[in-house]
């Protein structure tokens, strides 16, 4: 499966309060890429999908397309043998 990457700016702010739970920011944006990373999964299962539906219409199509083309042979083929 390929890797989808995309640029993400975060933006700290840092004020007088030397507080900053470095952790917990870190821990939200590891969720965010984890959400993000589980919607291009999902965006490439359903592009995935898609994909196998169009082949399963496109061979049901050229296999009926096959046997007329079977079928239409054998007419000629018949007319031919009638005529000789």
């Amino acid at each position: 499966m390929q890797s989808y990457s995309s640029d993400v700016s975060v933006v700290l702010a840092v004020g007088n309060n030397h507080n900053v739970d470095v952790d917990s920011t870190i821990s939200e944006v590891k969720g965010l890429h984890g959400e993000i990373a589980q919607m291009r999964q999902a965006e490439a299962k359903s592009l995935h999908q898609t994909k196998c539906k169009e082949l399963q219409v496109k061979v049901h199509r050229q296999g009926d397309d096959m046997y007329n083309t079977k079928q239409e042979t054998a007419e000629l083929n018949h007319m031919i043998q009638r005529l000789i």
